[in-house]
């Protein structure tokens, strides 16, 4: 039962994902963490964010600019360990808590236009160090980006 309510999950956020090009781990997630254990949930997401964001990333390789990309995903690698630690330590009912608020605020964060900085310097990389924690930790990387 609970594979096919993920498959479910997986289909709803996959849909989402294809049409805005973000999002499916901000929907599977918060649903995911009712019924699996957190590092089932974080571990599938992170192979079926890799596996969209790839044919999503084929389909625009063009428009991508790769500089700022290279610099996320290089301090990406320093986050991880973090929210790998993070993922293991911190209990499940938290972890939801967490989870849900970070949605909030980004969400409040990008509808108040907060969210306008540059692609350069050292807030690429603290938003690069960030996303490496979130995505090893809750599997939603996205929002520091």
């Amino acid at each position: 039962m609970h594979v096919a309510l993920f498959c479910a999950v997986i289909a709803f956020a996959s849909l989402i994902q294809g049409n805005l090009g973000f999002a499916s781990a901000l929907v599977a997630v918060p649903l995911a963490l009712i019924f699996l254990p957190k590092e089932t949930v974080v571990s599938s997401m992170f192979m079926v964010g890799l596996s969209l964001n790839g044919f999503l990333s084929v389909r625009i390789r063009e428009r991508i600019s790769y500089r700022p990309v290279l610099i996320l995903f290089f301090a990406s690698l320093f986050g991880m360990p973090l929210g790998v630690w993070i993922l293991r330590a911190i209990p499940l009912d938290t972890m939801q808590v967490f989870v849900g608020c970070l949605v909030v605020v980004f969400t409040i964060l990008v509808q108040c236009g907060r969210l306008k900085l540059r692609q350069k310097g050292v807030l690429t990389w603290v938003a690069g160090f960030f996303t490496g924690l979130l995505n090893t930790s809750t599997s939603m990387s996205g929002p520091p980006v």
